[in-house]
């Protein structure tokens, strides 16, 4: 991201979280993403 975008989330957004909130989001957010995410077979194909 860029420094003026993470500046800005950091902000409005992650200053409120501690540690374990941060954690407990990035798992989630994976979580999302890998479920998101095309199979690595497919994703190669593409390339």
């Amino acid at each position: 991201a860029r420094p003026g975008h993470f500046r800005g989330v950091q902000q409005h957004f992650l200053r409120y979280l501690d540690d374990a909130d941060v954690r407990a989001l990035q798992a989630a957010l994976s979580k999302v993403l890998a479920a998101e995410s095309p199979p690595v077979e497919e994703a190669r194909a593409t390339v």
